[in-house]
């Protein structure tokens, strides 16, 4: 089986401890704007914006940081969750229309 990640209610949004502690499992620094409350990559500049969108859902490291935190990975907005799926399956991840939460779908 294999491990992805998706909103069980909610959009896909991580908490500021889970974006912090991807970052420091891939290694490298991640600086947030308190004034816009974005996240970039190295340093403050539009061409380092980084978000939950350039995860793969299917990362180890996030899904080592969402079963490390637990509870703690989700943003108040969202409810993190991991599902199996089968290894060889094609999948994608949807958001529902009514933002409670995501759908995975296979190909």
């Amino acid at each position: 089986m294999k491990k992805i990640a998706y909103a069980k209610y909610g959009i896909f949004l991580l908490s500021d401890k889970a974006m912090f502690r991807y970052a420091e499992l891939c290694g490298f620094n991640l600086v947030k704007d308190e004034e816009t409350k974005n996240f970039y990559s190295e340093y403050v500049d539009p061409e380092n914006l980084f978000s939950e969108d350039d995860i793969p859902r299917d990362s180890l490291k996030l899904i080592q940081v969402i079963e490390e935190l637990d509870g703690e990975a989700s943003d108040k907005y969202s409810c993190v969750d991991i599902v199996c799926i089968p290894v060889n399956a094609k999948w994608s991840v949807e958001e529902r229309t009514d933002f409670k939460g995501e759908v995975i779908k296979y190909k």
